[in-house]
């Protein structure tokens, strides 16, 4: 018989559940999907695939997405980092970083087949860092933590 789930664990499970829920439904919504292939044919056109953006050339502009998508994403590293057994910042960090890459391409593919979304590359990293600093803050403070707690 198994011993039932730890409370860190059960919060890092709804927390996982509550940051895929967000991610899906601010990227997504209205879920106005279409599937025909005109459609998409013109969304692949519309792809922006600058890396970061610029006013005038040699001065990057930091845009209110910068801010969103870090805040969008960095729930999901907090959970993931609350997942692991025992924390490791660097590695939760890096994981956190794949798993919010991987999951920013999943949702910037998924809005090329929506009515109203644009896909953005410079999304893909945004999102992975947003992850990837909500990763390293909670599990730098769980190994801070664990190292005072020890005698």
């Amino acid at each position: 018989m198994s011993s039932p789930p730890s409370p860190r664990s059960l919060r890092a499970t709804y927390g996982l559940g509550v940051s895929l829920l967000l991610i899906f439904g601010a990227t997504l919504f209205p879920f106005r999907f279409r599937l025909d292939r005109p459609h998409l044919l013109e969304k692949i056109g519309e792809i922006e695939w600058e890396l970061y953006y610029t006013d005038r050339p040699g001065h990057v502009t930091i845009d209110r997405d910068v801010l969103q998508n870090l805040v969008l994403f960095a729930p999901l590293g907090v959970s993931l980092a609350f997942a692991a057994v025992a924390p490791h910042p660097k590695k939760d960090t890096f994981r956190a970083l794949g798993i919010g890459a991987l999951l920013s391409v999943i949702v910037e593919l998924l809005q090329l087949l929506t009515e109203t979304r644009v896909t953005q590359l410079a999304d893909v990293w945004r999102n992975a860092l947003g992850a990837a600093i909500g990763a390293f803050v909670v599990s730098t403070l769980r190994a801070r933590r664990a190292s005072t707690a020890r005698p």
